[in-house]
């Protein structure tokens, strides 16, 4: 995990994300139907296919 994947993901936790899983290059968040991805820049995504 970089230093600003970090951050960004210490971001997210603080409003109510949770890690659902930790890959080697992303990171998969989930707060109720909204997924994102935090890449290694420390960007965010939206991940694709939701649960319905």
């Amino acid at each position: 995990m970089t230093a600003a994947q970090a951050q960004a993901l210490q971001q997210l936790l603080l409003v109510g994300f949770r890690v659902e899983q930790m890959g080697r290059r992303v990171i998969r968040v989930q707060r109720g139907n909204d997924y994102r991805l935090v890449l290694q820049d420390g960007g965010l995504k939206r991940a694709m296919g939701a649960r319905r």
